[in-house]
């Protein structure tokens, strides 16, 4: 039953939603709001360059199974993500490798949820108030 309804959803999500490591069609990403992935499907380096072409992108969410799980960001997967304008949905959970907050996050207008938690990012923060 479950992989019928998971061929449902992505039917009917069409080219909105896309699973690196789980869809595998060599299609643009032009269209695609959604991204996700889980890491343990081995997804290569050339993958994620296809993320620059979902230029309307609202959602980069890594998908965890297990609560340990963690997944290295490359600088070139960094670099393609903070070019992303449109993001309201940005995950890094479990980016055991990202050790301080990119200065371009402000770059992000629309960004709404940022979730940094067992990444590598380690000090305090200080929140400036709004005035």
């Amino acid at each position: 039953m479950h992989d019928l309804l998971n061929d449902l959803a992505k039917y009917i999500s069409g080219d909105i939603c896309f699973r690196f490591g789980v869809d595998r069609a060599k299609r643009t990403l032009k269209e695609t709001r959604h991204i996700s992935f889980v890491d343990d499907y081995g997804v290569s380096c050339n993958e994620y360059e296809n993320i620059y072409d979902a230029i309307r992108l609202w959602t980069f969410l890594p998908v965890t199974r297990i609560s340990y799980w963690s997944w290295y960001c490359e600088t070139l997967t960094l670099e393609l993500i903070f070019k992303l304008k449109c993001l309201h949905v940005l995950s890094f959970c479990g980016c055991v490798n990202l050790k301080e907050v990119p200065e371009t996050i402000g770059d992000l207008m629309h960004l709404r949820f940022l979730d940094l938690s067992n990444t590598g990012i380690t000090g305090q923060f200080h929140h400036r108030p709004q005035q």
